[in-house]
């Protein structure tokens, strides 16, 4: 009887940065040597649909614009419906959301901090 082939289970080892990739963080772990995927593409292109691919690609991405959908709007409402999300990325997150003008970062009427609220962008 044949035995299954292994799969690669344990830590991924990371690459050297390919000749297109403006930094490391733009390479993704590889598994025993073999890429998974190619690093997030940046189109270079300016129609609403490369754009919006550059912006929403992002992993939790979605998921953030699904809680301020829902009625989120405060980091801590963030978090508990993107429990496995670090407080880092969804910072970054934000961030790049907000640069990008699909959110927008207000002081909150209530209490410290900020909220987030969609733009109308996001009609779009």
């Amino acid at each position: 009887m044949a035995v299954p082939p292994r799969l690669p289970f344990g830590r991924p080892e990371r690459s050297a940065p390919s000749a297109r990739s403006e930094s490391p963080k733009n390479e993704l772990a590889r598994w025993g040597g073999q890429a998974l995927t190619g690093r997030v593409p940046d189109y270079g292109q300016f129609c609403p649909v490369s754009r919006g691919a550059e912006v929403f690609a992002e992993r939790w991405t979605p998921l953030i614009l699904r809680e301020l959908l829902n009625g989120s709007d405060r980091f801590s409402e963030l978090q508990l419906g993107l429990p496995r999300i670090s407080r880092n990325l969804l910072t970054q997150r934000l961030a790049s959301l907000a640069s990008a003008g699909v959110i927008e970062r207000r002081p909150a009427e209530r209490g410290r901090g900020f909220s987030y609220h969609l733009t109308s962008a996001d009609e779009e």
